[in-house]
C-alpha cells in the first residue's frame, strides 16, 4: 500500500500504471484490505484516482467500488472511515459516473447510512447530487420500490432512510425543484412502506406528512389529500396499536400535523373530504389534545 502511494502521488498521477491500476482497484476492494487495517488508505487513493484519472476507469471498475463502498458503510464502525467511504460516492457523482447496474446498491447505501446523525448530512449532500444528474427520476423509482412491503418488513432501516430522500427531495424547504414528479405516484409508496410496522418508518411518515401539508397543504388537489388522509390514518391506527409511550414523538408530531390540517380547514384552504379528515381526527381522538376536541 505504502509502495503504491509513493508510485502514484497517493493516486493523483498514474502514468505508466494504468493498465494495473485498474485491476488494483477491483481486485484488492475495501473488504480485502479492512482486515489487515488499510481501509481509510484504501479509500483516499481511489477518491484521487477517480478525480484525476476518471478516463481510464471503466464500469466495472467503478461498480466494484461502489460495492467496497456499500461494504464499508454497512460494517465499520470507525466514522472517519464510513465519512471517507462516503466522501468516495460523492466523488463518483461529481467527477466520474455512475454506471445504471451501481445505482440499485449506491441508492441502498445511502439509504443505510442516512440513519445515522454523523452521516445524515452527507448521505443527503450526495444524494441531492445523485438526484441532479440524467439518473434522479431512476433513483426516485428505485426509493419508491425500496419502501414496498416485501422489502419494508424486512430491513426498516433501509425504508426509514429511502422515505427520508423523498420528503427531502420532493417537498422539503431543500426540495430539487426541478423534479416534475407527481405526488399521487409516490404516496402509495409512502402507504407501502407502513407495512413494516416499525416505530422509526412511522415517525419518518409522519414527519414527511407533516412537511408536505405545512409546504403544498394550500395546494393540492382533494385526489392527492385521499392519499394523505390514509397514509395519516395508518399512523393514527399504528398509535392506538403501540400506545402513545411506544414512540411519543408520533403522536406529538401528528396531532401537529392535524392542527395544520384543520387550520386549512378554517381558512377554506383545504380541498379534501371533510369526513375523510375528521375520521382521521375520530381514530387519533384519545390522543388528541383536549382543546382540539
Amino acid at each position: 500500500m505504502e509502495l503504491l502511494e509513493c508510485l502514484t502521488d497517493h493516486g493523483r498521477d498514474i502514468v505508466y500504471l494504468e493498465e494495473e491500476i485498474c485491476p488494483w482497484l477491483t481486485r484488492w476492494g475495501a473488504c480485502e484490505l479492512a482486515p489487515a487495517g488499510f481501509t481509510l488508505e484504501w479509500l483516499e487513493i481511489s477518491i484521487n484516482v477517480i478525480k484525476f484519472n476518471a478516463t481510464y476507469l471503466d464500469d466495472e471498475v467503478i461498480n466494484t467500488v461502489v460495492q467496497s463502498s456499500f461494504y464499508v458503510c454497512c460494517y465499520s464502525k470507525e466514522e472517519k472511515v464510513v465519512l471517507e467511504s462516503l466522501r468516495l460516492l460523492d466523488t463518483i457523482i461529481c467527477y466520474n459516473h455512475l454506471p445504471p447496474q451501481s445505482l440499485p446498491i449506491f441508492i441502498a447505501t445511502l439509504c443505510h447510512t442516512a440513519n445515522s446523525k454523523k452521516y445524515c448530512a452527507q448521505c443527503w449532500k450526495t444524494m441531492r447530487k445523485l438526484l441532479g444528474t440524467h439518473m434522479g427520476y431512476s433513483a426516485i423509482y428505485l426509493i419508491c420500490q425500496l419502501l414496498h412491503k416485501d422489502v419494508s418488513e424486512h430491513n426498516p432501516g433501509l425504508v426509514r432512510g429511502g422515505l427520508f430522500y423523498i420528503n427531502m427531495a420532493l417537498w422539503s424547504n431543500n426540495q430539487i425543484t426541478s423534479f416534475k414528479i407527481s405526488l399521487l405516484s409516490v404516496l402509495p409508496s409512502i402507504h407501502s412502506a407502513l407495512s413494516c410496522d416499525h416505530p422509526t418508518v412511522v415517525l419518518e411518515v409522519v414527519l414527511g406528512m407533516e412537511s408536505l401539508v405545512m409546504k403544498l397543504g394550500a395546494t393540492i388537489q382533494s385526489t392527492i389529500w385521499e392519499k394523505v388522509l390514509n397514509i395519516l390514518k395508518c399512523c393514527a391506527e399504528f398509535v392506538n396499536r403501540n400506545g402513545m409511550n411506544s414512540v411519543a414523538m408520533i403522536a406529538e408530531h401528528l396531532n401537529e400535523t392535524l392542527s395544520k390540517i384543520e387550520l386549512l380547514v378554517d381558512t377554506n384552504a383545504y380541498s379534501g373530504s371533510l369526513d375523510g379528515i375528521y375520521d382521521v381526527i375520530e381514530t387519533f381522538s384519545l390522543y388528541r389534545p383536549v382543546r382540539y376536541l
